[in-house]
């Protein structure tokens, strides 16, 4: 707490001292001290959600003062250090409600000389306590500015009740006007219609505000950004700058951070706030209920801002490739200016925090964005505290076609490119958002040679597969057994069924039972279980220990009845380490954690072919690219949206391939290695030439390849990009341990 205030405070004397030194060419007014005191008040504001958090923002800002401090100054008598009550406030930045009424973000318009007048007043009350000069207590000024806010809004209600009277009035004399017309009963009826939705919508606002007012008056107020920072929202129409770490909080973990509201309805509540936020751009439906938490500051952030602001945010760098993030995405192509995608390939920014990160560089929204802007993802190949310098960002600035050097990466990509791309992914002509951080950060350039050169050759796995993950069960302790626990033949043995229940029991293409650890319950027969004396008695221990009133368990009937699963042709686990393996199935059932390849019936015959693509290094690259990077311990993620998506080559290529055949017969009959292994590359070197793959791997993939027409210098970049890709990944979770 309290790093970016002072950061900004320590970034905004120096541009002002740079800016004397530079330009003006002469010495900096004011000391330091009050040079920086007066630039707290003057550009820095900060809201944080706990109390304890708004002291330590304001004590690392009274010690940076203090620093500065002439001695002489240590020694008077009169208050040395600002009050900082009506700088750093304590509040929810997402959710405002006054007692069941959420409170908007909403732009003023135009302000009356006299309501300017009073801001101007009450800009001199806080200036006066700010600086410990005020006979007004804090509870006094705060009273003042609700009494400006309600000022407003009673303007507000007489300019509307004087739109309705006006609008009633010229309703009247439209309809005598019209009274001998031959039309005159239809063209009433009109009139009448039309002049009813308009009464209906100016009452309504009428009474909205009418509401707010009550509310206002009647509660105890929360934090409201419009009512605790008045001479931003109603003087300058928002922020020029904000910058943020939004917390880091995945959708089944949020609430509401007060502990006021009920979990499900703060989760709704977020929904209503984006889509209150920008009414002409966002609805409720539109935002995906996967959502975490920092996409929304995303959208509060923008709307927070003036129509020339920027918002700078360090966040989770999942959107970029999530499913949850489309929207996000499709929001910020259609209204914004995304200047910059930032990420470092080489370290955590954050140690605590097991995620990784981008910074976003984003302007506030517009009325119209030109298709053709680029937006420029950049990615640092070197730790930030070697990389960040003003040259860097003068590349990154003005590159406008991809550079790939040592140290640095950048991808300008036009805004109608992304918007395509999104839209090609649905068969809907929905938007369903693209792989930005995959393909336009980590992506290196074999990967767009690929795409050039051999596109029409590959096809979604989604595309002749149905892809789903195994059982969610809810309660794993209860429906899950070891091989040999003495309760799977007390209860029946017949009850339980060979499961793969981590990914780390598949070492090979073919899984051997012997690998596996766990058989799960599985009752077919719910008639029986009631004379199945020890299968009833370990159902009632189940819910003593109230498994059925689980959330994934409550809505099951009986709770203790897993639904079928049909036996897959192909599992996949979906965290990858160093491991790239898809295992033929055909024989178990599976958890969650493992993604289910059900071919269609089209291709039902090509299971080979397609267990040959799914296994070779090409795969395996693209596996890479296509999963999620979000888990900061350096695990790669592959859900069901991702596998869906994951290219592999066209199997009817592929058709009738005696050797290729041959070939997947051998490999599925050994373990399958890490793929440092697998190419025998040392994964701690720092660049990977000369790739030298186990035999059978590489027959395999020369097919490949041969089909795909790629070089030889081509098929060792693939070689290179893969290991490159998967040491960055694990590097980076290690970088800060």
């Amino acid at each position: 707490s309290g790093a970016f205030a002072v950061g900004m405070l320590n970034i905004l004397d120096e541009i002002e001292c740079l800016l004397y030194d530079k330009f003006l060419h002469q010495e900096t007014p004011n000391t330091p001290f009050e040079r920086k005191k007066r630039i707290i008040f003057q550009s820095l504001y900060g809201v944080e959600v706990k109390q304890w958090a708004v002291w330590i923002t304001q004590l690392r800002l009274w010690i940076t003062l203090l620093i500065e401090a002439e001695d002489d100054l240590k020694n008077s008598e009169e208050p040395l250090l600002p009050s900082f009550d009506f700088k750093i406030r304590q509040g929810d930045s997402l959710i405002q409600m006054l007692g069941n009424y959420l409170f908007p973000v909403s732009g003023e318009g135009l302000i009356a000389p006299e309501i300017q007048k009073n801001i101007s007043a009450l800009i001199k009350l806080k200036t006066d306590y700010y600086y410990n000069k005020s006979l007004n207590k804090l509870q006094e000024i705060e009273y003042k500015q609700r009494e400006l806010y309600i000022q407003i809004l009673e303007k507000k209600i007489r300019e509307l009740q004087s739109s309705l009277n006006r609008l009633k009035g010229e309703s009247i004399k439209e309809i005598q006007s019209n009274i001998f017309n031959s039309d005159y009963q239809a063209e009433l009826d009109l009139i009448t219609r039309k002049q009813k939705h308009e009464e209906e919508k100016l009452k309504y606002q009428i009474d909205t505000l009418n509401y707010e007012i009550n509310q206002i008056k009647n509660n105890n107020l929360p934090f409201v950004w419009k009512i605790d920072f008045p001479e931003i929202f109603i003087g300058k129409g928002g922020f020029d700058i904000i910058i943020g770490n939004p917390p880091y909080v995945p959708q089944e973990e949020i609430e509401d951070p007060l502990g006021k509201i009920d979990r499900n309805k703060y989760k709704a509540l977020l929904k209503t706030m984006a889509a209150q936020d920008f009414p002409q751009d966002l609805n409720e439906l539109s935002i995906n209920g996967k959502s975490d938490l920092y996409t929304f500051f995303y959208i509060r952030g923008l709307r927070l801002l003036n129509p020339n602001g920027i918002l700078t945010y360090i966040s989770s760098n999942s959107w970029l490739d999530v499913e949850f993030g489309a929207w996000l995405q499709k929001f910020l192509l259609e209204n914004c200016p995304v200047y910059f995608i930032i990420d470092n390939l080489s370290k955590r920014v954050f140690r605590s925090a097991d995620i990784n990160t981008i910074i976003a560089v984003i302007g506030a929204k517009q009325k119209m964005v030109a298709s053709d802007d680029l937006i420029r993802f950049a990615a640092f190949k070197l730790p930030f505290e070697n990389s960040l310098y003003t040259e860097n960002f003068i590349t990154i600035e003005e590159t406008q076609n991809r550079i790939d050097y040592d140290y640095l990466r950048v991808n300008p990509v036009p805004r109608i490119k992304l918007l395509e791309e999104g839209l090609n992914n649905s068969t809907e002509n929905k938007y369903q958002g693209s792989k930005w951080g995959s393909i336009y950060i980590k992506a290196p350039d074999i990967y767009f040679t690929i795409m050039e050169k051999a596109k029409d050759k590959l096809i979604k796995l989604g595309d002749i597969a149905k892809i789903t993950r195994g059982y969610t069960t809810g309660a794993n302790e209860f429906f899950y057994a070891r091989i040999g626990d003495p309760i799977i033949k007390m209860t029946g043995i017949e009850n339980w069924k060979l499961a793969i229940r981590t990914p780390s029991e598949i070492n090979g293409i073919k899984i051997k039972e012997n690998w596996l650890n766990y058989m799960i319950l599985q009752i077919e027969n719910i008639d029986m279980v009631k004379s199945n004396l020890y299968l009833n008695n370990y159902i009632k221990e189940g819910e003593k220990r109230n498994y059925h009133k689980r959330p994934t368990i409550k809505c099951r009937t009986p709770w203790f009845v897993l639904p079928s699963q049909d036996i897959s042709d192909f599992v996949q686990g979906q965290i990858i380490n160093e491991r790239f393996i898809f295992c033929l199935n055909q024989k178990y059932l599976a958890d969650c954690v493992l993604n289910l390849v059900f071919l269609n019936a089209a291709y039902e015959s090509l299971n080979l072919e397609i267990l040959s693509a799914l296994n070779c290094t090409l795969t395996a690259f693209f596996t890479e690219l296509n999963g999620r990077t979000a888990l900061g311990e350096g695990a790669l993620k592959n859900q069901v949206f991702e596998v869906a998506k994951l290219p592999i080559i066209n199997p009817l290529l592929l058709k009738g391939n005696n050797t290729i055949h041959k070939l997947i017969e051998t490999l599925s009959n050994r373990e399958i290695f890490s793929i440092f292994k697998e190419l025998q590359a040392n994964p701690s070197q720092e660049f990977f030439t000369n790739i030298n793959p186990l035999p059978d791997r590489k027959a395999l993939d020369d097919v490949i390849f041969s089909v795909l027409g790629l070089s030889d210098s081509e098929i060792k970049a693939v070689y290179a990009g893969l290991l490159e890709l998967t040491s960055n990944r694990l590097k980076k979770a290690r970088s800060l341990t």
